[in-house]
């Protein structure tokens, strides 16, 4: 299991709780773990990942959020439907790319 960076903060806006990624605890869980799990600058060259992206796998998530396979797919289609995050998964792992990255820095 790879070691969780608790250093820094996100910023979290009070109007989130307007909206529908709120009102939907599993989802908004997932998207906090997408928010403190993505970097805000580029680390792995080898990899390119940017600001606002990196790579996971569903048993990670499926730990980290205690949630079922289907939990974690279905929030993952939500979040994407909603044009919060893109993701796009191969046989190994699970790439995510939070969409306006920079709000929340």
């Amino acid at each position: 299991m790879k070691k969780v960076d608790t250093t820094g903060y996100v910023k979290l806006w009070r109007k989130s709780m307007q909206d529908d990624i709120f009102k939907n605890a599993k989802a908004w869980q997932l998207f906090c773990f997408c928010l403190f799990n993505a970097g805000f600058e580029i680390k792995d060259k080898r990899n390119n990942y940017k600001s606002g992206e990196f790579e996971t796998t569903y048993p990670q998530m499926m730990d980290v959020c205690n949630m079922s396979n289907p939990t974690v797919t279905k929030c993952l289609k939500f979040l994407k439907e909603k044009k919060i995050i893109d993701y796009w998964t191969d046989h190994q792992k699970t790439y995510i790319k939070i969409l306006n990255y920079e709000k929340y820095q």
